[in-house]
């Protein structure tokens, strides 16, 4: 496990170098570095201490919304930064900080609505 994850970090960390020298003074070269630390979240996440596991699982949150705005940037003749899926996926990013206990599922595993996550909500 140790082997794979210093790998995947290895692979990274050069193509985080790479695309710092050629792409830094892009806007989309910016947002391509910020995906690439994000993606190293997922790989770090396990090799953390518990009481900061909440830097990688932000990080991890961030991604989706990331590669939206890097497929805006990229392939739209005109970026539509602001509608409905920038706002989705800004409110999946603050979700995690804004409401803690839903987004842990524990309200609504306590109120019946998702079956199987009582034993976790109880945690």
């Amino acid at each position: 496990m140790l082997t794979l994850t210093g790998f995947g970090l290895g692979c990274l960390a050069s193509l985080f170098m790479i695309s710092w020298r050629d792409l830094r003074q892009l806007l989309v070269g910016k947002l391509f570095l910020l995906i690439v630390l994000a993606a190293s979240a997922y790989l770090i996440d396990p090799l953390m201490p518990v009481s900061w596991r909440w830097v990688t699982s932000d990080l991890q949150t961030s991604l989706p919304l990331l590669f939206w705005l890097l497929c805006q940037l990229v392939f739209a003749p005109r970026p539509r930064l602001v509608s409905v899926w920038g706002g989705h996926g800004a409110l999946q990013l603050s979700g995690a900080r804004l409401f803690p206990t839903l987004y842990r599922g524990r309200c609504l595993a306590r109120l019946g609505y998702l079956p199987g996550l009582e034993s976790r909500a109880m945690v």
